[in-house]
């Protein structure tokens, strides 16, 4: 139940961050700049949970 739950919540998360990285996509021209950026949330991620 409870492992179900994070799973559920880790996904919510990581659908947001795929999201954010749509939206900064079309603000950036670089891929360099967006891949970055994406490491910077993963790396962040991971030291929340």
């Amino acid at each position: 139940m409870l492992c179900e739950h994070l799973v559920k919540l880790f996904e919510s998360r990581l659908y947001k961050y795929l999201n954010t990285c749509k939206v900064l996509a079309t603000h950036w021209n670089t891929i360099d700049q967006i891949a970055n950026f994406c490491l910077l949330l993963e790396s962040s991620s991971t030291i929340m949970m």
